[in-house]
């Protein structure tokens, strides 16, 4: 049977811990951990090096929601990192009732395992978005939460943060993920650029501060005065492409030397206009392998092979010819040049 709403704020805290996530964090974090109001549906995320961290982060979240009440029941499962005697002390201290699940359980820690996977579905599409590299996943999650802090839940018709806080919150600082900003330099000289260009990485958790990283640098730093623009830096040096298809060595897609009348590297006294003309015939026929002729271009692609249709498709009438594969090959050719929807 499901238990009850929370009827108040930080009356029951739902928490969990994911990791270790691949690739280590630029920062060294491997581990995060959450914790989520139930009343509200508010997310605080925390990052760690190593789990034993969790006792500190628990204590930054005391600390952090100390403003709006105090921390009645905590609900977590049975790691280690919460059933240590530090933890419970930890919660003694604080007057807070801990609650596990069930062995072998994760439903009934469902609320934090739920959240776990809507974060990293975000965390992966503003990554994959942006561009960045996989090392940068602590900025995107962070982003991540602190978009769905802000968005209208059905359920109690406001969002999390005007819940928990009690006010609406503000959007006109909301920007897109991993687009390119001017940060101002405060460090300047006379002649020297007023702002330096950067990648926009998220919001400061402890000031009304933006997050930019700088390429030249390799740094990130946290700017309050940043120029926006929205939009993405074509010449991003972090994509991680991948290979979704797979690439076709052909010998008419070599790229042949050009021979100009009277240039000729072998041999310099030779004029001959009929040397000259011979070479471009040849040069053209092989960019007509590129460009023009289609039939070339799918002979050197496709091995040559006998092609026997299955017997169960001996009643039904083929529209194409003996050795005549062209529908199959551009169905082929472009499935394999497709990329996978970002």
């Amino acid at each position: 049977v499901p238990d009850t709403r929370a009827s108040a704020p930080l009356e029951l805290v739902h928490t969990d811990l994911c990791g270790p996530v691949e690739p280590v964090a630029r920062d060294g974090f491997k581990y995060a951990i959450c914790f989520i109001d139930d009343f509200s549906s508010a997310i605080f995320i925390y990052f760690l090096k190593q789990k034993s961290d969790a006792l500190r982060a628990a204590e930054k979240f005391i600390a952090d929601v100390a403003p709006y009440g105090s921390i009645k029941r905590l609900r977590s499962d049975n790691g280690t990192e919460y059933t240590s005697q530090s933890f419970r002390s930890l919660m003694l201290s604080n007057s807070i009732r801990q609650e596990f699940s069930c062995p072998n359980s994760p439903h009934q820690n469902g609320t934090a395992e739920r959240s776990w996977e809507t974060l990293f579905n975000m965390t992966r599409c503003l990554l994959r978005e942006s561009g960045l590299r996989r090392s940068m996943w602590t900025y995107a999650l962070r982003t991540s939460a602190y978009i769905r802090n802000r968005c209208y839940c059905p359920r109690t018709g406001k969002t999390p943060f005007e819940l928990m806080s009690g006010r609406k919150p503000d959007l006109k600082n909301m920007h897109i993920f991993g687009t390119t900003c001017y940060a101002y330099k405060h460090d300047k000289k006379k002649l020297d650029d007023r702002c330096e260009k950067g990648i926009f990485v998220g919001y400061d958790s402890e000031s009304p501060a933006y997050l930019v990283y700088f390429k030249i640098t390799n740094s990130i730093k946290k700017v309050r005065v940043v120029k926006f623009t929205d939009f993405y830096d074509i010449d991003n040096e972090f994509v991680e492409e991948e290979v979704y298809f797979r690439p076709m060595k052909t010998e008419a897609a070599k790229i042949p030397e050009i021979i100009t009348p009277g240039e000729n590297p072998e041999n310099d006294d030779s004029n001959d206009e009929d040397d000259d003309e011979e070479n471009f015939v040849e040069a053209d026929d092989e960019f007509k392998g590129i460009l023009g002729d289609e039939e070339d271009f799918e002979k050197s692609v496709r091995p040559k092979r006998n092609r026997n249709p299955p017997q169960y498709l001996q009643d039904y009438v083929r529209n194409l010819e003996e050795g005549n594969f062209d529908d199959e090959s551009k169905i082929d050719y472009c499935y394999h040049i497709k990329d996978v929807p970002k």
